[in-house]
Protein backbone atom coordinates (compact mmCIF):
# COMPACT_ATOMS: atom_id res chain seq x y z
CA UNK A 1 0.00 0.00 0.00
CA UNK A 2 2.63 2.16 1.02
CA UNK A 3 4.46 1.77 -2.54
CA UNK A 4 1.08 2.62 -4.30
CA UNK A 5 0.64 5.79 -2.43
CA UNK A 6 4.18 6.87 -2.83
CA UNK A 7 3.96 6.10 -6.50
CA UNK A 8 0.49 7.93 -7.17
CA UNK A 9 2.22 11.39 -4.87
CA UNK A 10 4.88 10.96 -7.60
CA UNK A 11 2.56 11.03 -10.48
CA UNK A 12 0.66 14.16 -8.88
CA UNK A 13 3.12 16.00 -8.11
CA UNK A 14 4.83 15.96 -11.59
CA UNK A 15 1.79 17.09 -12.97
CA UNK A 16 1.54 19.79 -10.20
CA UNK A 17 5.23 21.31 -10.71
CA UNK A 18 5.84 23.96 -12.52
CA UNK A 19 7.59 23.67 -15.85
CA UNK A 20 10.41 25.88 -16.58
CA UNK A 21 10.83 25.91 -20.25
CA UNK A 22 14.88 26.85 -19.49
CA UNK A 23 17.69 25.34 -17.73
CA UNK A 24 18.32 28.07 -14.73
CA UNK A 25 21.89 28.24 -13.02
CA UNK A 26 21.90 27.45 -8.99
CA UNK A 27 18.12 25.84 -9.27
CA UNK A 28 17.06 22.41 -7.76
CA UNK A 29 15.66 20.05 -10.26
CA UNK A 30 13.10 16.86 -9.27
CA UNK A 31 12.63 14.40 -12.17
CA UNK A 32 10.74 11.67 -11.83
CA UNK A 33 11.38 9.03 -14.64
CA UNK A 34 9.85 5.49 -15.93
CA UNK A 35 11.01 3.24 -18.64
CA UNK A 36 12.21 0.62 -19.79
CA UNK A 37 15.40 -1.49 -18.34
CA UNK A 38 17.06 -4.27 -20.83
CA UNK A 39 18.88 -6.48 -19.39
CA UNK A 40 21.85 -8.87 -20.85
CA UNK A 41 21.23 -11.95 -22.84
CA UNK A 42 23.50 -13.90 -20.64
CA UNK A 43 21.33 -12.76 -17.09
CA UNK A 44 18.22 -14.75 -18.02
CA UNK A 45 16.17 -11.29 -16.97
CA UNK A 46 12.86 -10.55 -18.52
CA UNK A 47 13.18 -7.04 -20.18
CA UNK A 48 11.28 -5.11 -17.12
CA UNK A 49 9.84 -1.28 -16.57
CA UNK A 50 11.45 0.56 -14.52
CA UNK A 51 10.56 3.86 -12.12
CA UNK A 52 13.19 6.43 -10.36
CA UNK A 53 13.77 9.69 -9.00
CA UNK A 54 16.65 12.03 -9.72
CA UNK A 55 17.42 15.03 -7.82
CA UNK A 56 19.99 17.72 -9.19
CA UNK A 57 21.66 21.04 -9.09
CA UNK A 58 22.10 23.12 -12.15
CA UNK A 59 25.39 24.39 -11.87
CA UNK A 60 25.31 27.03 -14.93
CA UNK A 61 22.87 26.42 -17.28
CA UNK A 62 24.50 24.73 -19.33
CA UNK A 63 26.16 21.86 -16.73
CA UNK A 64 24.48 19.88 -13.81
CA UNK A 65 24.52 17.09 -11.44
CA UNK A 66 22.08 14.92 -10.55
CA UNK A 67 21.61 11.52 -8.24
CA UNK A 68 19.95 9.13 -9.72
CA UNK A 69 17.42 6.28 -7.44
CA UNK A 70 15.96 3.49 -9.80
CA UNK A 71 14.41 0.18 -8.78
CA UNK A 72 12.74 -2.61 -11.35
CA UNK A 73 11.11 -5.92 -10.55
CA UNK A 74 12.28 -8.61 -12.80
CA UNK A 75 11.00 -11.55 -13.80
CA UNK A 76 13.05 -14.89 -14.72
CA UNK A 77 12.77 -15.96 -18.32
CA UNK A 78 13.12 -19.64 -17.30
CA UNK A 79 13.44 -21.93 -14.59
CA UNK A 80 17.16 -22.22 -13.74
CA UNK A 81 16.92 -18.69 -12.64
CA UNK A 82 14.65 -16.65 -10.52
CA UNK A 83 12.76 -13.02 -10.14
CA UNK A 84 14.83 -10.27 -9.10
CA UNK A 85 14.92 -6.90 -7.69
CA UNK A 86 17.45 -4.53 -9.48
CA UNK A 87 18.31 -1.58 -7.65
CA UNK A 88 20.55 1.59 -8.68
CA UNK A 89 22.19 4.61 -7.77
CA UNK A 90 23.84 6.88 -9.65
CA UNK A 91 25.87 10.24 -9.89
CA UNK A 92 25.22 12.02 -13.42
CA UNK A 93 27.33 14.75 -14.39
CA UNK A 94 24.73 16.43 -17.66
CA UNK A 95 25.83 18.91 -20.37
CA UNK A 96 23.34 20.74 -22.04
CA UNK A 97 23.62 21.92 -25.60
CA UNK A 98 20.51 24.50 -25.74
CA UNK A 99 19.55 25.07 -22.39
CA UNK A 100 16.89 27.73 -23.51
CA UNK A 101 15.26 25.91 -25.82
CA UNK A 102 12.22 23.78 -25.37
CA UNK A 103 13.68 20.89 -26.71
CA UNK A 104 16.79 20.51 -24.43
CA UNK A 105 19.23 17.91 -25.87
CA UNK A 106 22.12 16.96 -23.45
CA UNK A 107 24.87 14.57 -22.84
CA UNK A 108 24.89 11.86 -19.44
CA UNK A 109 28.01 10.65 -17.99
CA UNK A 110 28.43 9.15 -14.64
CA UNK A 111 29.21 6.65 -12.31
CA UNK A 112 27.35 3.99 -9.94
CA UNK A 113 26.01 0.94 -8.46
CA UNK A 114 23.65 -1.82 -9.39
CA UNK A 115 22.40 -4.03 -6.86
CA UNK A 116 20.68 -7.16 -7.61
CA UNK A 117 18.44 -9.74 -5.35
CA UNK A 118 17.13 -12.68 -6.61
CA UNK A 119 14.34 -14.50 -4.95
CA UNK A 120 16.57 -17.13 -3.81
CA UNK A 121 20.36 -16.88 -4.31
CA UNK A 122 23.26 -14.13 -3.22
CA UNK A 123 22.44 -10.60 -3.53
CA UNK A 124 25.07 -8.93 -5.95
CA UNK A 125 26.82 -5.79 -6.17
CA UNK A 126 28.04 -4.42 -9.34
CA UNK A 127 29.67 -0.78 -10.08
CA UNK A 128 29.08 1.04 -13.50
CA UNK A 129 29.70 3.98 -15.53
CA UNK A 130 27.70 5.07 -18.39
CA UNK A 131 27.62 8.16 -20.98
CA UNK A 132 24.22 8.80 -23.24
CA UNK A 133 22.94 10.77 -24.90
CA UNK A 134 19.45 11.81 -24.01
CA UNK A 135 16.77 14.89 -24.35
CA UNK A 136 14.31 17.06 -21.95
CA UNK A 137 11.25 18.26 -23.62
CA UNK A 138 10.01 21.12 -21.72
CA UNK A 139 6.32 22.15 -22.00
CA UNK A 140 5.53 23.34 -25.49
CA UNK A 141 2.70 25.18 -24.84
CA UNK A 142 4.62 27.75 -22.74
Amino acid sequence: MFKKSLYLLTVLCSFALPVAAENQSGAFTLSPMFGGHVFEGNQSLDDSKFWSIGLGYNLTESWALEAVYSKTNADSEDPSTTDTKVKTLHLDTLYHFNPQGKLVPYLVAGIGGIYSDPDSGAQKSTFFSTMAPALNISSLTT
